[in-house]
């Protein structure tokens, strides 16, 4: 399967990614290749949300502007992500998560939580295969890997983004 990305809307997402020192992020800020997007969604065995390509080409994983979910429940809850792992080690770190932390294989972790590896961000391929879209959900390590939906889809996973003053 060929995947052909092209840019997102250039004003919505141009502030997206926070700025990073160059000594300790050059791989993140080096944009990816074409070639490269294509062999790595080649070898995940998952059809990636095309906003999600979108940004990995703009920025390779690292630190989004907005990093908070609210979510309006019975109890309200928040969710805070830390950053979103590189594009190129989504495989190896997802596979990472389920051998040596127990992680269930539900599909790609996407997204580390401030909790240093107790809580993950993934894209759930379970209800929709390996070739559908999927939820985006919040994983806790301590609470027996309970899932919690964050969105039903990438873009509104997104869009629910928002800066957390903390």
């Amino acid at each position: 399967m060929t995947v052909e990305v092209k840019a997102p809307n250039a004003n919505k997402y141009s502030n997206f990614w926070q700025k990073q020192s160059e000594e300790n992020h050059a791989d993140i800020d080096k944009p990816l290749t074409d070639e490269e997007i294509q062999n790595t969604v080649n070898n995940l065995g998952y059809t990636l949300p095309i906003l999600y390509i979108q940004l990995m080409k703009i920025q390779n994983g690292g630190y989004p502007q907005n990093t908070l979910i609210q979510l309006n429940e019975e109890k309200p809850s928040n969710y805070s992500i830390s950053e979103f792992i590189r594009l190129d080690s989504i495989a190896a770190e997802s596979e990472y998560m389920r051998n040596e932390w127990g992680y269930p294989d539900i599909g790609l972790y996407i997204c580390n939580c401030p909790s240093a590896g107790h809580h993950l961000v993934a894209l759930d391929y379970t209800e929709c295969g390996p070739t559908g879209e999927p939820t985006v959900v919040h994983v806790d390590q301590e609470n027996d890997f309970k899932k919690t939906i964050l969105a039903t889809n990438f873009e509104l996973f997104i869009s629910k983004l928002q800066y957390d003053e903390d």
